[in-house]
Formats: C-alpha cells, sequence, structure tokens
C-alpha cells in the first residue's frame, strides 16, 4: 500500500527541548481554506518547500523526497570514482519502477543501491542552493 508523506518547511522553525532547532516538518498535507495555509501536523508550512515521499531510501536509508539532491557514486574496477548529482523531481518525465531500484527522467537514470553503485541525499534545493548540480541531464 502506498505511503502518502510529505516534508516542508516550517515557517517559523521550533526550538525543541534539547536546544536543536526543527526546521521541517514531516506527516500528512493539509489545507486550511479558512486561514488559506498548509500544515503538517498541525504546523504551518511554506507550501513553495513543500516535497512528496517517492517512497525511496537512499543507499544510508534515508527517505527520499522531492526537491532532494542526490548524489549517484560508481566505481570501476580500477577503483575509480565517478560521482553524478541530480534533484529528485515527480513529473510526467520521471518513472520509477518496481522492477529496479532506478529513477529515470528519460535523459538519465540514478540506480539506488546495486553493486558498485550507490546514491545519497546530500541535501536539499532549499537549504543547500550552494550544491552544483549536473543539469545536462536534468530539465527544469
Amino acid at each position: 500500500m502506498r505511503k502518502y508523506k510529505f516534508r516542508g518547511r516550517l515557517k517559523k522553525p521550533v526550538t525543541l527541548l534539547d536546544g536543536s532547532v526543527k526546521t521541517w516538518e514531516y506527516g500528512l498535507l493539509n489545507y486550511d481554506p479558512i486561514k488559506r495555509v498548509y500544515m503538517i501536523n498541525g504546523n504551518k508550512i511554506d507550501y513553495k518547500t513543500v516535497g512528496q515521499y517517492t517512497e525511496l531510501n537512499d543507499s544510508n536509508g534515508i527517505e527520499i523526497y522531492e526537491g532532494d539532491i542526490l548524489e549517484e557514486r560508481t566505481f570501476d574496477d580500477d577503483g575509480e570514482d565517478f560521482t553524478f548529482t541530480t534533484v529528485m523531481r515527480f513529473d510526467k518525465n520521471i518513472e520509477i519502477t518496481d522492477q529496479e531500484p532506478t529513477i529515470s527522467n528519460g535523459y538519465t537514470s540514478l540506480t539506488i543501491d546495486s553493486g558498485d553503485t550507490k546514491t545519497f541525499v546530500i541535501g536539499n534545493v532549499y537549504d543547500n542552493p550552494e550544491i552544483e548540480i549536473d543539469y545536462d541531464s536534468y530539465e527544469e
């Protein structure tokens, strides 16, 4: 059964008891038409930052959401490391299949975890605009 889960940046970050600051909320997305706000778990979020859970996890078990920046690392027989960086998007160009842990957007594909290839969430487009994306294979 499909898990409907979303992530969104809180409009007002929350300081937790341990002193850490919570800036993101995870759960079901709701819209309050009277207040005209989007909420997750009763907390107001910035709708521009909402991303849906893809039901995929990276090689470390981290959940992958829309807007996440993914880095695919492949090692060849000589131990050489090849790296590719892209952004996770759901749209008409992306296909996620059950048969293989591969994401394809028509230009390239990411293998989540297969032998010599590993994929990691290294940030997201909202918190990490400084991370360079391989836009040659990513169409806005």
